[in-house]
């Protein structure tokens, strides 16, 4: 594994036998933490050359309503740009975590048509579809 980005709310790493970027996001994760641990998504596709991600939303709260516009406006486009392609996200357990979660990723689908995603409530299904063949 090759960290990228490690604190108590989130971690960031790489996983180089499956050839994907882990992030596992916990609590309701302060703003200037959530654009460091999601820029470093960015850093790690640049450095790995994968652009497969997988959330693991499992433990997390919502988003900040500024932060989703952050991550609509400025972050998918460098993300994209840097080679973001396919994503596996692992919904909360929280209902609001789940609500929120549910919202941004339908707009993420109108936004950004170009980038494959989907949602699992568990890991094991989330990463088959993750490292499914194009």
């Amino acid at each position: 594994m090759q960290y990228f980005y490690d604190n108590s709310y989130c971690q960031v790493y790489y996983i180089p036998e499956k050839g994907y970027i882990h992030t596992d996001w916990k609590g309701f994760c302060p703003s200037k933490i959530f654009r460091e641990a999601s820029n470093s998504i960015i850093t790690a596709i640049e450095e790995t050359g994968t652009g497969r991600v997988l959330f693991d939303a499992v433990n997390t709260k919502s988003a900040a309503p500024e932060d989703q516009k952050w991550l609509f406006e400025d972050w998918m486009p460098r993300a994209i740009a840097a080679g973001y392609k396919r994503y596996a996200y692992i919904l909360p357990n929280d209902v609001f975590g789940k609500f929120t979660s549910s919202s941004v990723l339908q707009k993420m689908e109108v936004v950004n048509p170009h980038v494959e995603g989907a949602t699992s409530n568990d890991t094991e299904t989330a990463l088959e579809w993750l490292l499914k063949e194009d």
